[in-house]
């Protein structure tokens, strides 16, 4: 493992744990950022149930998902849910996931929707 200390923009320090040796690298003109976006998830009927919440503030990583990916990330933060992995489907900002892939920005908002039933 290893630790990273920024000095200038232009500079920065590894060093290892396991021997203390310190590495120094120069920059061009990059600029380094970890931020995830976090998004809002919103949990409805059994699935507010399992989560024992209905709605939470989670990081999801930067890119393109389709809805499994999703799925999957919501189940890895909550494994409670499980159970209802193939049944749900999910809404970003109020419209339901496209087939094709979506991207996630910061203040997003993500719906867990559990199967419906009516008469």
């Amino acid at each position: 493992s290893f630790q990273l200390y920024l000095g200038s923009v232009r500079e920065a320090v590894v060093s290892t744990q396991s021997t203390g040796r310190r590495y120094w690298f120069k920059f061009q003109s990059y600029q380094l950022s970890f931020k995830m976006p976090q998004i809002r998830i919103l949990y409805f009927a059994r699935a507010a149930e399992l989560a024992d919440c209905r709605d939470e503030l989670l990081s999801f990583p930067c890119g393109m998902f389709c809805e499994g990916e999703l799925i999957e990330h919501i189940i890895n933060m909550r494994p409670q849910l499980e159970p209802m992995k193939g049944e749900v489907v999910l809404a970003l900002n109020e419209a339901y996931i496209p087939t094709h892939r979506v991207e996630l920005k910061d203040g997003d908002e993500l719906a867990v929707i559990p199967p419906v039933s009516g008469g």
